[in-house]
């Protein structure tokens, strides 16, 4: 998996940048492709100090409408620590391509990137809650 260019430009918070830089070495080391993937993220990032971060940036455990592809119909869900991810109550890790791809998105942006089937997949964020 890797992502698509263009790429967006994407914030990251200080302290969720802290706990997710060793989460991604250590997920490399289990699936390299995602927790390579997770990590180009973190360091491609512009870093904020927490408290400084725009309401409409994606962060870990703000709640969030996005999409897939071109559909106009949002999904609701919020960014989590592997341990507490829940798909049935929209609680979707980090440690996944969709969670990988949001984090730090701003509302409106889009960021592409092709799956190991060899697919395309889009994901658009909508909106922080």
């Amino acid at each position: 998996m890797n992502f698509l260019n263009p790429l967006p430009p994407i914030t990251i918070g200080e302290e969720d940048y802290d706990r997710l830089r060793p989460l991604a070495e250590a997920l490399e080391g289990v699936q390299p492709e995602l927790g390579g993937m997770l990590l180009d993220e973190l360091e491609r990032a512009s870093l904020k100090p927490q408290a400084q971060l725009d309401r409409q940036v994606a962060a870990m455990h703000r709640p969030l409408l996005f999409g897939y592809g071109d559909q106009r119909q949002a999904q609701s869900g919020m960014l989590v620590y592997p341990v507490e991810a829940d798909i049935a109550l929209g609680r979707i890790s980090i440690a996944t391509p969709v969670g990988a791809a949001l984090i730090g998105l701003a509302e409106g942006d889009s960021i592409a990137w092709r799956g190991s089937d060899g697919e395309e997949r889009r994901l658009t964020l909508h909106k922080v809650l």
